[in-house]
């Protein structure tokens, strides 16, 4: 975390013309008291540090926060500020809960801080910003400091550790002194006065700003019953309940000394009820999303898991659609819940798109023991099968848990397929992701993953293959390939001063030893130019143009509850079913470079000569001027492709319409591509439309619907020689 926090500085600086070296070794004597007094659920951590310089010290502390692997913290903050990058200040606790056990951080007498930094909560005393920890030099009064820190545990709500960890410590933030008092209520049903358990009760506070932030949290009991200590700061406070398939009532304004039970109340819930078939009418996994008004977010998201099933939705009018990812049609309709009613559809999704011969893949996905995530990864696997990803590769920040057997215990292994692997969070260079990796918690509690501290990208590189990965991909690329000032004209990084990325000034910025580039995160579009540099595109276009075969992905870097999915990969293997897959087949296709990338169409693309039909990643050997290119692109109606583009070299040699952008099958014909020299050739899709909200909201119409991996074309007969690099010429 140290390593994440002072790099994530280091490259905003860098950034900003502000070339920063990385911090000395500290010179400190670094020893932790931890004091749990009997019976107490609240751990007293002393952080002691003693100077072993000569010189004296200014220092600054901050602690991680990973408090849950599908938990949210949450905390009441006085203000915010927007410095490097957004911080919330003034925090007199931060909570985390799971509904089963919950956990609170506090520190005494602090300004405390939170800020998110490359995936992890970092928490902080902002007073040490402006007067930082000063040691004298050793062995002079003064050479020894300490900092306290609070962390309580509770079974239960927010509550159950945030007021235990108050009366420990009641004087968090200057000014204040915490005095609890009681507050109680009871949740219902306004028509039968039925108790509701479970409810989800949130006290909130207004802050300097006037915003009402969280304070503290509750679940009822089984008689609908909440109590407990929360802190009086002197103003209104506000209750809030949340209960699955319930409408919210409206807040409860109240004071701790009014002395009165809480009486909050719901209306009857409702209930939605489904069974999706596909056309041949087997049950299918797929996504259900509910639309209120106008809004593009879904009002709620159900999950069909390929059984007929139902689940509490709040009564009101919805906009339904049906999906199960790029290959099937889309169910539109709507209904209408009424206060304790149920509603029921029952969607058919053909599926339109022939993928045979193909699964597809999301190889960069998060779960849980990512710090910044809310998922757990049972819960991935679900969000997958419904969107028909037959294989995800998992890869959380900075860990190795175990995803092969999550597909099972989801019940959804027919459906899905995964693979183990890691995001290697390295600020500087970038973020990288490695698979198939072993957890190994017999070396540390995270499975063991890359150490990659201290490491330039080439050694990162070597360490990520010394620990057992196949395949390293560059990840969201476009940050490190301007700052190493990688130059496609030599295929080098020209950057002058590593060490201002906290690397040695004889640091290799760049290396060969990976085998994938992100040209589609998410659905960024490729072939934009970026401040006038260049697109990643033809970044990746100059890798091939060099001879170094990388294959271009197209993944979705989803976080909590985001679409995995979309984009996605098609990789050709021996069987269409997740269950015969094996890792090496994905292994095989990447590493011959048999990879669609997919931005909502699939397209066959083949070169054909006298020595026959070549694919993607395969050499053919011409006996010409031109090559025939035979292409067929389908996608569902509402996913349109209206042009085809065909690159030689990275130059757009050819734009074709499409025959019919609004049908299934967009195009299915030949076109003819001069060829002068050995040339790499890859063929492109785009349309016009935004893509349907169900997939992407804010997907621009201008991203690729597909990009093919190159087919390489010897035109003199005497093998393969990459072309080199004459810039890249194409209309947008």
């Amino acid at each position: 975390m140290f390593w994440i926090s002072e790099m994530t500085m280091m490259a905003a600086a860098y950034e900003a013309g502000q070339g920063h070296p990385r911090s000395r070794p500290l010179g400190l004597d670094l020893y932790v008291d931890y004091i749990l007094p009997p019976e107490s659920p609240v751990l007293r951590i002393e952080l002691n540090r003693k100077n072993r310089e000569p010189r004296a010290q200014r220092l600054f502390t901050a602690a991680g926060g990973f408090l849950g692997d599908a938990t949210q913290n949450l905390f009441y903050s006085e203000g915010h500020l927007e410095v490097v990058f957004p911080i919330d200040y003034g925090l007199p606790a931060v909570a985390s809960s799971s509904g089963v056990y919950a956990l609170a951080l506090g520190m005494p007498g602090a300004v405390m801080g939170a800020a998110n930094l490359s995936g992890f909560d970092a928490f902080f005393n902002l007073r040490q910003l402006a007067r930082r920890l000063n040691l004298s030099p050793k062995g002079l009064p003064g050479d020894s400091a300490r900092v306290t820190m609070f962390v309580a545990v509770g079974a239960g709500s927010y509550n159950a550790a945030l007021a235990p960890l108050h009366t420990v410590n009641p004087r968090p933030l200057p000014g204040w002194r915490v005095n609890l008092k009681p507050v109680n209520g009871r949740v219902t049903d306004t028509k039968t006065g039925a108790a509701i358990a479970g409810a989800e009760v949130t006290i909130s506070a207004p802050n300097g700003s006037g915003r009402w932030r969280f304070l503290d949290g509750f679940t009822t009991d089984a008689d609908g019953r909440f109590s407990g200590l929360v802190p009086d700061i002197g103003r209104q406070l506000r209750a809030t309940a949340a209960v699955v398939g319930r409408n919210p009532p409206k807040p409860v304004r109240f004071r701790l000394d009014d002395g009165k039970p809480l009486a909050i109340a719901f209306e009857p819930g409702g209930s939605l009820a489904w069974d999706i078939r596909d056309g041949d009418g087997r049950p299918i996994p797929a996504r259900i999303s509910l639309y209120q008004g106008i809004i593009e977010k879904p009002a709620r998201t159900l999950y069909g898991r390929g059984v007929a099933a139902a689940a509490p939705v709040a009564p009101g009018k919805y906009r339904v659609t049906v999906t199960r990812g790029f290959e099937y049609g889309i169910w539109r309709g709507e209904v209408k819940i009424a206060s304790g009613g149920l509603a029921e559809v029952q969607p058919v999704l053909p599926r339109l798109i022939d993928t045979t011969g193909f699964l597809s893949t999301d190889m960069h996905l998060h779960a849980g023991p990512s710090g910044d995530n809310k998922i757990t990864i049972v819960d991935r696997i679900q969000t997958a099968a419904v969107e028909n990803l037959e294989i995800v590769i998992g890869t959380d920040h900075e860990a190795i848990f175990p995803w092969e057997g999550a597909p099972a215990e989801a019940g959804l292994a027919q459906w899905v397929a995964a693979v183990t692997g890691e995001e290697i969070t390295a600020t500087i260079p970038e973020h990288i992701n490695a698979f198939p990796f072993v957890p190994r918690f017999d070396l540390d509690a995270r499975g063991g993953p890359v150490k990659w501290q201290g490491l330039d990208i080439d050694r990162i590189y070597a360490a990520i293959r010394e620990r057992g990965a196949q395949i390293v991909q560059l990840n969201h690329p476009r940050g490190y390939l301007a700052m190493s000032e990688y130059d496609p004209a030599t295929g080098t990084a020209k950057m002058r001063h590593p060490e201002y990325v906290a690397l040695p000034p004889d640091a290799k910025m760049w290396s060969w030893n990976f085998d994938a580039i992100e040209v589609m995160n998410g659905y960024d579009r490729a072939l934009r130019r970026a401040d006038g540099g260049y697109s990643l595109f033809e970044y990746w276009q100059s890798f091939i143009n060099h001879g170094h075969r990388i294959v271009g992905a197209a993944n979705t870097d989803a976080h909590d509850w985001q679409i995995p999915g979309s984009p996605r990969n098609y990789f050709p293997a021996p069987s269409d079913d997740p269950q015969a897959f094996t890792t090496d087949m994905l292994v095989a296709a990447i590493k011959q470079g048999r990879f669609l990338m997919s931005g909502g169409a699939f397209a066959r693309v083949s070169a054909v000569g006298p020595a026959g039909a070549a694919g993607m990643g395969d050499t053919l050997e011409l006996a010409g001027g031109t090559v025939e290119l035979t292409v067929r692109v389908e996608a569902i109606p509402d996913i349109d492709v209206t042009r085809i583009k065909v690159f030689v070299n990275c130059d757009q040699v050819l734009e074709v319409k499409a025959t019919d952008p609004a049908g299934i099958v967009k195009f299915d014909g030949r076109v003819s591509v001069p060829v002068t020299k050995d040339s790499q050739v890859v063929v492109m899709g785009l349309g016009e439309k935004p893509l349907p909200e169900e997939f992407a909201p804010k997907a621009h119409g201008g991203s690729p619907r597909f990009i093919t991996n190159p087919i390489y074309l010897d035109r003199d007969g005497d093998g393969w020689t990459p072309p080199g690099w004459d810039g890249c010429s194409y209309s947008q």
